[in-house]
């Protein structure tokens, strides 16, 4: 779990007054607190990515070499260790939401009717092949011109969201503010974090929908 709390000198204060002190820490008032609770380990992705290349040069004349190949790059999809992964599924029939499409599924096969049945949401793409093609003339004795030609693949990428890698559904986020404008603390740190929220895993099984 990780946990922010902030305290306010309005919880020792006068409600629109300019009063109270910072000294509400050692009244162990707690202004407003926000915490994540989760329950799996940190997610271990992984993935895997196969390469092959052939290719030859041909002498044509003294002076022009051609050389020539393909590659073939083929590279799977993420998947976490233990399947602890969600994604949206567009495509999927929401029995949560009057049968409509679009739900929140998770990785695999062991989250029961949770389950999209596959490890990743994504195809696996195995049509990479990638011409290559380089000429070489020499023009005079210290003159070569060369030119060339490819095509290139790579995996693709999700910047900013870990990879196209989530764990919505398996942690939540709470967060609680105090009453009255400030006045009124929201728990008292001795007593706990207060529980009156459903912890994760928030997977509904047979909607598969999530209360976040």
């Amino acid at each position: 779990m990780t946990t922010t709390l902030n305290f306010t000198e309005l919880n020792t204060g006068l409600l629109g007054e300019t009063s109270g002190n910072a000294t509400a820490i050692l009244l162990e008032a707690v202004g407003s607190a926000n915490a994540t609770f989760r329950s799996v380990r940190p997610w271990e992705m992984r993935g895997k990515t196969w390469i092959a290349h052939f290719g030859d040069t041909w002498k044509a004349t003294p002076k022009l070499s051609i050389n020539y190949g393909v590659r073939w790059d083929r590279a799977s999809p993420s998947v976490e260790r233990d399947d602890n992964l969600s994604f949206f599924d567009p495509l999927g029939v929401n029995p949560g939401a009057g049968g409509r499409l679009g739900w929140l599924a998770f990785a695999g096969t062991r989250w029961g009717d949770a389950s999209f049945g596959r490890r990743h949401p994504e195809e696996t793409w195995n049509h990479g092949f990638a011409p290559r093609l380089g000429i070489a003339y020499g023009l005079r004795l210290n003159t070569v011109i060369r030119t060339g030609y490819g095509i290139f693949f790579t995996q693709a990428f999700y910047p900013g969201w870990g990879g196209g890698s989530a764990l919505d559904g398996f942690d939540a986020n709470v967060s609680f503010s105090s009453t009255q404008g400030g006045l009124t603390p929201v728990f008292i740190l001795s007593d706990g974090f207060p529980q009156n929220f459903t912890p994760p895993p928030l997977s509904i099984p047979p909607s598969a929908t999530v209360r976040i």
